[in-house]
């Protein structure tokens, strides 16, 4: 079944009139509980490849790690 709103303002006004505050935030939780997985793995795996490229340079931290390097790096989590 499809909303149509005039513009974002109305839809606002029209959720919390028919649902209260609380409509406006009730798909959040599943979003999130979505995206907590993701981050994760995502974080995990650029800490792991940081620390990977911080031992093969033998270097101490991360900004010592050729900038380039580093952003390959995000850009493979990224992609995860």
């Amino acid at each position: 079944v499809g909303f149509n709103y005039k513009n974002y303002p109305a839809a606002v006004e029209e959720i919390v009139m028919a649902e209260g505050p609380r409509g406006l935030f009730k798909g959040l939780a599943p979003t999130v509980m979505g995206m907590l997985p993701y981050s994760a793995v995502s974080f995990s795996t650029f800490e792991a490849l940081k620390c990977e490229l911080r031992r093969h340079h033998g270097v101490a931290s991360d900004a010592e790690v050729p900038v380039l390097q580093r952003l390959v790096a995000g850009s493979i989590c990224g992609a995860t």
